[in-house]
C-alpha cells in the first residue's frame, strides 16, 4: 500500500468504528437567528443526525434543529451549544459521557448562512451532510454518511470515510486549492468547462475517469494515478481514495 494512502487510512479507520445511533419517537425543536458579517466563519460539530447548510442572501445565520430520542432523559441530556459573535458562529452537539451513553439522542440541523460565509470545520460522524451555494472557503468531513456539496466557489477540503463524496463547483477562478478524500465510497468532482487547474488523483482500489482526456496510469500491481493540467493550472486539485472510484466531470 502506498505511504500517502496508508497514512490516511490508519488515521481515520478508528473513527469509522464509532457506534451508530437511531432516532427516537420523542422530539424537541431548537431555533436561533444571529446577525453576522457576510464573510463570517461557521463551525459545527455533530455526532448523530443529518446536517444541511444552505447559502442565502442577507447577513443572518439561522439555525433550525430537531432533537430526537427514545426517552425524555436522553432528549434533555443532548445539548446544543452556540458561541456567536459577528465574525463567527460555533455550533456543537454535547452529550454527558457520550461514548458511554447507550443510543443517545440524535440532532438534525438545517442552517442558513450568508453566501460568502466560510465553513470553517463542519464535522459530522453519523448522518448525511449537504452543502449548497456557499461561495466562501469550505472545510467539511463526514465519517458514516454521504457528503454532497453543490454551488461551491472557494477553496475546499472535503473528506468522508464510509460514504459517497460529491462536489460541484460553479467557479474556481479565485480558488487556490481543492482537496477531496475518501476511504470507502466514490468521489465525484464536477468543474466548469473552462476550468484553469492542475489535477492529481490517486486510488488504491478503484478506477479513475475524467471528461478532459487525461490518461490514467497504474502504479505497480495496485492503484491508479491520474494527472493533468488545463490552462495555466492555477487551481491545484487533489483527489485521493482508498476503496472507491474517482470521477472528474465537466459541467
Amino acid at each position: 500500500m502506498r505511504p500517502r494512502l496508508l497514512g490516511f487510512f490508519l488515521i481515520i479507520a478508528a473513527m469509522a468504528t464509532l457506534p451508530a445511533f437511531s432516532r427516537g419517537s420523542l422530539t424537541e425543536q431548537f431555533q436561533q437567528t444571529y446577525t453576522v458579517n457576510p464573510h463570517a466563519r461557521i463551525s459545527l460539530n455533530n455526532i448523530n443526525g443529518d446536517v444541511e447548510i444552505i447559502a442565502t442572501d442577507g447577513n443572518q445565520v439561522k439555525i433550525d434543529a430537531i432533537k430526537s430520542a427514545d426517552s425524555q432523559k436522553k432528549l434533555d441530556e443532548a445539548k446544543i451549544n452556540v458561541d456567536a459573535t459577528s465574525d463567527s458562529i460555533t455550533i456543537e452537539t454535547k452529550y454527558p459521557h457520550r461514548w458511554n451513553n447507550n443510543d443517545p439522542a440524535s440532532i438534525d440541523y438545517k442552517i442558513s448562512v450568508p453566501r460568502d460565509a466560510e465553513l470553517d470545520g463542519i464535522d459530522l460522524v453519523n448522518g448525511k451532510l449537504t452543502l449548497n451555494g456557499v461561495r466562501g472557503d469550505v472545510s467539511a468531513s463526514c465519517v458514516n454518511g454521504t457528503l454532497m456539496a453543490s454551488g461551491l466557489a472557494g477553496e475546499a477540503k472535503l473528506s468522508t470515510v464510509n460514504g459517497k463524496l460529491e462536489a460541484t463547483f460553479d467557479q474556481v477562478d479565485n480558488t487556490n486549492r481543492i482537496s477531496m478524500s475518501s476511504v470507502n465510497g466514490s468521489i465525484v468532482l464536477s468543474v466548469p468547462n473552462n476550468v484553469d487547474a492542475s489535477f492529481e488523483a490517486n486510488t488504491l482500489s478503484g478506477r479513475i475517469s475524467n471528461d478532459f482526456g487525461f490518461s490514467e496510469e497504474r502504479e505497480g500491481f495496485v492503484g491508479h494515478d491520474l494527472s493533468g493540467t488545463l490552462g495555466k493550472g492555477t487551481t491545484r486539485i487533489k483527489l485521493s481514495n482508498v476503496n472507491g472510484s474517482i470521477s472528474i466531470r465537466r459541467q
